[in-house]
């Protein structure tokens, strides 16, 4: 066999390997000997002459992209790409996601009563209704007042409504560590259940 006949076949086996590559899970492997077949096909086609190396690189630069696009066009129709690849949502689906958030950002501002203990999250009743919730920083208690901040993931973040928070004073906070345990209502880690 001539020279120009190893590299049509190296050319051949390389351009299979590529078509592999995309329905073979190998590691690279496949996409590795498919690359060193087609530096070869050019190699041996420009001993053969000038004129067969450079068709041979002119089939590589213009056949190669065309089948890799092929391939990645075809590659989510096959089994193992409709195994790797979720379905795009339906159109029903995405119309009732955009419904249910622009019903969410409509609240945004509102107030609303916190229904559960929210450490972050919980539910919150506004007009009537009920929604999941998120508190933003700090935890709120069930009945406080909260504000509608924003809506993040389908859900809203809200925060307490600080009207009648008073922040303590110095004095305040140094009083609360001077006190006893009994008198916080906390028990005596010391105490190791004797009183049983």
């Amino acid at each position: 066999m001539d020279n120009w006949g190893w590299a049509v076949l190296l050319l051949g086996i390389g351009a299979i390997l590529v078509v592999l590559e995309f329905f073979i899970p190998s590691a690279g492997v496949i996409g590795v000997t498919a690359a060193i077949c087609l530096v070869s096909a050019i190699v041996i086609g420009y001993l053969d002459g000038p004129v067969i190396g450079t068709i041979i690189l002119a089939v590589e630069v213009i056949g190669v992209p065309i089948v890799l696009t092929a391939m990645v066009r075809l590659w989510p129709h096959t089994p193992i790409g409709r195994r790797l690849f979720l379905p795009p949502p339906e159109s029903k689906e995405v119309v009732a996601y955009q419904e249910k958030r622009e019903s969410l950002s409509a609240l945004v501002g509102q107030r609303g009563v916190a229904r559960s203990k929210m450490l972050p999250s919980g539910v919150v009743r506004i007009e009537g209704r009920t929604y999941d919730a998120v508190a933003d920083g700090e935890a709120i208690e069930a009945g406080e007042t909260v504000i509608v901040k924003g809506i993040q993931m389908n859900c809203l973040v809200v925060r307490r409504e600080r009207s009648d928070f008073v922040a303590p004073s110095i004095a305040e906070s140094a009083d609360v560590l001077q006190r006893s345990l009994e008198e916080l209502g906390l028990d005596d880690p010391t105490d190791n259940g004797a009183q049983a």
